[in-house]
């Protein structure tokens, strides 16, 4: 995979709190690009819709399983190039990994890289912002709670 081509992947991956999701109109492009890369350019092409249709039975045999995905398949919604509200799902890393069971080896291989390097730059991140941070004797920490927590008040209260 080419790092521009990675990078744009890459960018369709959201990292929400601690957790990664993905829309499946984005998991569809993603598994379109690694098909095409794998087959050379001649694959077929994975229709969102066809994907919503995986998604849905995938949580249906789920709950009838009484496993029910929690936030691995939640429904939302995204707007289309005309402006109109379509149906898609959010999926965390759990759901994405288990609709990409039906891909082959070569694009579960790439996607799964794919999170792993994510997770790394991610975790770099966060030592970086770590290390940068100024460490505050307990003194200044009361000050900035104190300063937190009153500034709001003061700019709604009225004197």
């Amino acid at each position: 995979m080419e790092n521009e081509n990675k990078k744009d992947l890459k960018q369709l991956i959201k990292l929400e709190g601690e957790e990664l999701r993905i829309t499946s109109v984005d998991l569809c492009k993603i598994v379109n690009i690694l098909r095409s890369e794998e087959k050379g350019g001649k694959y077929t092409e994975l229709l969102h819709k066809h994907l919503m249709a995986s998604i849905r039975k995938e949580a249906e045999v789920l709950k009838a399983l009484g496993l029910e995905g929690g936030s691995n398949f939640c429904p939302t919604y995204y707007e289309d190039v005309q402006g109109k509200k379509r149906p898609c799902y959010s999926l965390g890393e759990e759901g994405m990994l288990q609709i990409l069971n039906k891909e082959s080896t070569y694009v579960r291989y790439k996607t799964t890289q794919l999170i792993k390097e994510l997770k790394e730059e991610n975790l770099k991140l966060k030592q970086q912002l770590q290390n940068n941070k100024p460490q505050l004797s307990p003194q200044e920490q009361l000050a900035l709670q104190l300063f937190t927590f009153y500034i709001p008040t003061l700019k709604t209260s009225r004197i």
